[in-house]
């Protein structure tokens, strides 16, 4: 998490269930799903989970930004479970998550719009699809500055403008 005042950027985008409270002036944009995610090389070699106790078994990939990196809860048909995942690597990076992901290495959770793409593209599966990952919200946030107030008005409207045009 980037300090975006300290660090001279005009605005940062975060994907997050909730902002913690600062001095950052926040919008929310839109709402993100996340998929559980492995590679087909990985499922032939090692199975297909069928159960969220399965996840223990089997090599899981973290996201160190995440509200609790290893630890994922879950909503499914039988209401609320909390895992806590052997993390055999922790990224953090969702782009580098999903590149490790696609190589076989384990499975891992990938926001929709990082993952639609190569599950489109069969170099992804869904694990446990009846499973549901809480959703995350995507926030504009940017100091209160009021020199950079109308570049970041135009620039959130048109970030917000193309979220929606995607579906977010």
């Amino acid at each position: 998490m980037l300090d975006v005042v300290s660090e001279g950027f005009g605005v940062s985008i975060r994907v997050r269930a909730t902002l913690t409270d600062s001095s950052l002036i926040a919008r929310r944009l839109g709402e993100v799903e996340q998929f559980i995610c492995a590679a087909p090389a990985y499922i032939s070699a090692n199975g297909t989970p069928t159960e969220v106790s399965d996840l223990k078994h089997h090599h899981c990939l973290a996201y160190r930004l995440a509200d609790q990196p290893g630890n994922w809860v879950l909503e499914g048909p039988y209401g609320t479970t909390s895992i806590e995942l052997p993390a055999r690597f922790i990224a953090d990076n969702s782009l580098m998550l999903c590149q490790m992901i696609q190589s076989g290495i384990g499975i891992g959770a990938l926001p929709s719009f990082i993952a639609k793409p190569p599950l489109d593209g069969g170099k992804l599966v869904r694990i446990l699809p009846q499973q549901k990952l809480a959703r995350r919200s995507i926030y504009v946030v940017y100091p209160i500055n009021r020199l950079l107030q109308s570049k970041v008005k135009v620039f959130t409207e048109f970030l917000a403008g193309e979220l929606r045009k995607a579906g977010f």
